[in-house]
């Protein structure tokens, strides 16, 4: 494979250059931050947040003052807040504390669509997956 900046061959890295992933060489990795990817396991299950969440912590408060709530559920205001307007995702620590306290749903199962290519179950394609090349 080839480095995506310069076009040397070799071992390569997953750099974040400026907010976009890249496939790099060692010495085009300067340029960017290494990113550690995760590989997932066949089976393994992916949560995200509910898209609901904001409106449910609203209806949770009820006519409670936000500082109250904050403090009835051990969180900083300024959390709460964001999380009732959206604006945050809430971390999976808080998102499980709040499932145990309430009997709420704030995490749900994330479907990742798979294609099978060549023999094999790709999360992600790439150009070469969908091209064949003439010679």
């Amino acid at each position: 494979m080839q480095c995506e900046i310069c076009g040397r061959e070799g071992k390569l890295f997953r750099v974040r250059v400026e907010g976009v992933l890249l496939n790099v060489c060692e010495n085009c990795a300067k340029f960017g931050k290494i990113v550690k990817e995760k590989k997932r396991r066949e089976g393994e299950r992916v949560f995200e947040m509910n898209p609901e969440l904001p409106k449910i912590l609203r209806r949770l408060r009820g006519k409670k003052k936000q500082e109250e709530f904050a403090r009835e559920v051990n969180i900083p205001v300024s959390l709460l807040r964001k999380w009732e307007l959206g604006d945050l995702v809430m971390d999976i620590k808080n998102a499980k504390k709040l499932e145990k306290r309430f009997g709420i749903k704030a995490l749900v199962e994330k479907e990742i669509p798979c294609v099978k290519v060549k023999g094999k179950m790709k999360e992600k394609l790439t150009l070469g997956d969908v091209v064949e090349l003439k010679e």
